[in-house]
């Protein structure tokens, strides 16, 4: 199987099948710093976020947890990479060495905008930038304090608690889970602070109400398809779902109850363990979910709301490449990704690698 790139650019998947994994980056079960030109010879030490640009045939790699000294003082290093389609790698940005001034500190998420940019969330730093492959970073939230500031204000100069995931709408707006203060929040037109969800108040509560109305607790990974809103939260253990109306609602997890149940059954009544990255098919059949602490994914039936284990044994014991998902181990899944050609990116972040499969797509 040979999919197309946009551009023209071939994605060289020949042998690749339904549901089989395959390292894209990383050295399986093997952390280190080294660097080559092929992707799967150089080492990630904690990889924890992906981005896929359809239109160049690169994928983004966000990886963080090696710590650098630097005057004496132990920082830690935050690097990015890309991956064409032919599998090769290339360092853009170390900030390992950056003591001064706005350093990225420890990525938690990554978006493609649509200027091609990537949006990423600074959770250590308590920022979110706008990072053009290549070039700079710019601040688009946070002035670094662990805080929260109200509605409008300027978002590149006021705090912002830990943020852990980001989303970016056909329309470059911004949505921020803001986990520290328990709300998700966008940058408008002018740049500012709004509240799409929650009241700031740990909990769970609202659902077929308002988002605005709603209490979460640690909103994590997020995405937005055509004003829908799909996010996890952290600490109730359930992915939910905000409608283009502003309607929020519970679509996995039984609140506040951590577990690993329900396969084959309605995703409303299923335990999760930490849900910690959501990603979501174009054709918008498929639902899937990064459950950390449980290390595997599981998705969901968008036409019947059934769930399923996709990937992951449950067993953290490395199990090797080209295997079927349902027999790959994962440890401690983060990052997700889904692209239009059928391919899922899964970061594997106890592993220390990215995993591509392809999907079903009718």
């Amino acid at each position: 199987m040979i999919g197309l790139a946009a551009c023209g650019e071939p994605f060289v998947v020949l042998g690749d099948a339904p549901g089989v994994m395959r390292i894209v980056m990383g050295v399986g079960d093997s952390i280190g710093t080294h660097v080559d030109s092929l992707a799967t010879l150089t080492k990630l030490t904690q990889p924890t976020a992906v981005a896929f640009d359809p239109e160049a045939g690169i994928l983004y790699v966000a990886d963080r947890g090696a710590l650098r000294q630097v005057d004496g003082v132990s920082t830690p290093v935050a690097r990015i990479f890309s991956v064409s389609s032919r599998g090769r790698a290339l360092l853009l940005l170390d900030a390992g060495g950056c003591t001064t001034g706005t350093c990225i500190l420890q990525i938690a998420a990554m978006a493609l905008a649509p200027d091609r940019s990537l949006i990423i969330a600074d959770a250590a730093g308590n920022r979110v930038f706008r990072y053009r492959p290549g070039a700079d970073h710019t601040v688009l939230a946070g002035d670094g304090t662990l805080a929260t500031a109200p509605d409008n204000s300027v978002a590149a100069q006021s705090p912002i608690s830990r943020p852990a995931g980001v989303a970016v709408d056909d329309d470059g707006t911004i949505y921020i889970s803001e986990t520290g203060a328990s709300r998700i929040r966008a940058i408008d037109a002018a740049g500012r602070l709004i509240t799409v969800a929650g009241t700031g108040v740990p909990g769970h509560s609202g659902d077929g109400g308002p988002a605005t109305a709603a209490q979460m607790h640690e909103p994590g990974g997020i995405i937005v398809v055509d004003g829908v809103i799909y996010f996890t939260d952290l600490f109730r253990h359930v992915v939910r779902r905000i409608d283009a109306s502003g309607t929020i609602t519970t679509v996995a997890g039984v609140p506040g109850t951590a577990g690993y149940a329900g396969d084959g059954g309605p995703a409303t009544a299923a335990t999760l363990d930490r849900p910690t990255a959501v990603a979501l098919t174009p054709d918008r059949t498929q639902l899937f979910v990064s459950d950390r602490n449980n290390d595997v994914v599981r998705v969901i039936d968008q036409g019947t709301g059934i769930i399923r284990t996709f990937a992951g044994t449950g067993s953290r014991q490395w199990s090797g490449n080209r295997r079927l998902a349902g027999e790959t181990s994962l440890f401690t899944p983060t990052g997700l990704d889904a692209a239009e050609n059928g391919f899922l990116f899964i970061v594997d972040t106890g592993h220390s690698v990215v995993w591509r499969t392809s999907v079903a797509i009718d």
